[in-house]
């Protein structure tokens, strides 16, 4: 029985996410997991030089604690895949570092995109930032053919960083936050049941949960999962037996 633990919107170097938590929940993964899926903004690279999060608190010891205590604990090789890193829009630029510097930023693969078959059910794993859509000719793209539009800003990441706002930025207490995060994880549902995917595990929302949309039969599967983040939700997700899991951490 395998147990894999996805975690989201860490945000290391973005001086509001909660450093101890982040601390606990990678402790935690390290007495519990067999398999770590990262779904992306795990660094703010965006907010914090690379050279910042090496050099100083609180950013090294998380960077540390990830990199280094956690990837030898679980004995990762880059062919083992015990730990997975799916960049998302703050940390598309983890390939930076290693372009300027010769040495890789972290020592794990790095992808767009993951997927496996857990148990039977089909799994893509995503950051989620290529459902966002604040552009009205891209929001009728993102719901007609969402693939496409899903290549799209993976393809042109600069292009959303300089036009798109991400929920992140929106207080929770505003409308326009469920708002824009249903919009999202509708365009991601349409995504996963174009591509044929029983589940889509994915952040960026920052709004945890399981998803479900035009269920046709009483099976669990057939759902967007949202991993939350570690600023304030403190959320992750749990797979076992190829179910998935929200959990929070306790406050």
């Amino acid at each position: 029985m395998s147990k894999i633990y996805c975690l989201s919107d860490l945000h290391i170097g973005y001086r509001s996410s909660n450093y101890p938590k982040i601390m606990e929940i990678l402790d935690l993964v390290k007495q519990d997991a067999d398999m770590l899926i990262l779904c992306g903004d795990i660094f703010d690279l965006w907010l914090c030089p690379e050279e910042i999060i090496l050099t100083e608190e609180p950013y090294y010891s998380a960077y540390k604690k990830l990199v280094e205590d956690l990837n030898e604990s679980m004995n990762v090789l880059w062919m083992d895949k015990k730990i997975i890193y799916v960049s998302g829009n703050h940390d598309y630029l983890i390939h930076r570092w290693e372009k300027g510097t010769g040495i890789p930023f972290v020592s794990f693969p790095v992808v767009r995109k993951w997927d496996m078959e857990l148990n039977g059910y089909r799994y893509l794993f995503v950051h989620g930032w290529q459902f966002d859509t604040m552009i009205e000719p891209l929001m009728n793209l993102a719901s007609m053919v969402p693939e496409l539009y899903y290549e799209f800003v993976s393809t042109f990441p600069w292009l959303y960083q300089k036009f798109w706002k991400h929920p992140g930025d929106i207080p929770r207490t505003e409308a326009a936050y469920s708002q824009k995060s249903e919009k999202i994880h509708r365009v991601a549902d349409e995504f996963r049941k174009r591509m044929g995917y029983d589940y889509l595990i994915m952040g960026h929302t920052h709004d945890p949960g399981i998803y479900v949309y035009q269920r046709q039969d009483p099976d669990i599967s057939n759902a967007v999962v949202d991993c939350g983040d570690m600023i304030d939700s403190l959320s992750y997700v749990v797979i076992e037996d190829g179910i998935p899991e929200v959990r929070w951490l306790e406050r």
